[in-house]
């Protein structure tokens, strides 16, 4: 079985990949999605490139309750970079 997943969340300009917009959008269209997981400062955090202090970075944390809120049960693939 193929299921269609997001890379990083649902989004249209590059600006809003890794948002909590993008993925509550994914999840509300029914797809999984794909991110990835970095460390910053002993905090596990949403990033496709190596995290710094301007990027406005979402916690995993916030990020898995986002998903819990959305009482659906699409896949996630987490790369843990």
């Amino acid at each position: 079985m193929v299921e269609i997943i997001s890379h990083r969340g649902y989004w249209k300009n590059t600006n809003q990949q890794n948002t909590l917009a993008s993925f509550s959008q994914s999840f509300q269209s029914g797809f999984g999605v794909e991110t990835d997981i970095r460390d910053y400062n002993g905090m596990l955090v949403i990033s496709h490139d190596i995290p710094k202090k301007e990027n406005k970075l979402i916690r995993l944390d916030h990020f898995f309750e986002l998903y819990k809120q959305s009482d659906c049960e699409v896949p996630l693939a987490l790369n843990i970079k």
